[in-house]
């Protein structure tokens, strides 16, 4: 059985078109890649951030994908293609992730949603 993030609780969803996109993450929003080939996605911390979450598809290559390790707030992702916290998307994958903000932690949920054939 595959573990279910609990679904963004979302006032706002965003489509991004861009294959390489940094994202600066806002509260109760859920950010959806039109792009069917992400290369790279580099996340910042928001301010008041609590909940938000995004749905991307990878392409033929594996995404970058990073965080800020600013000793400021701590990032900490479990689930699908994470090891010891770190998220390291696959090819040809689609993922939605969840992240929540709790005592200058950032913990993202990663959910494999299908493999891209």
């Amino acid at each position: 059985m595959i573990y279910q993030p609990p679904p963004v609780p979302k006032t706002a969803e965003i489509t991004i078109s861009s294959a390489s996109i940094t994202l600066s993450l806002a509260n109760n929003t859920l950010y959806t890649f039109s792009s069917s080939a992400i290369t790279e996605i580099n996340l910042s911390a928001g301010s008041g951030v609590k909940y938000c979450g995004f749905d991307f598809a990878s392409g033929s290559t594996a995404p970058t994908f990073s965080y800020p390790a600013d000793g400021v707030n701590d990032w900490i992702f479990e689930g699908a293609d994470c090891s010891d916290g770190v998220f390291v998307p696959e090819a040809s994958t689609r993922y939605r992730v969840a992240i929540e903000q709790g005592f200058g932690t950032y913990i993202g949920t990663v959910q494999k949603v299908s493999v891209i054939e």
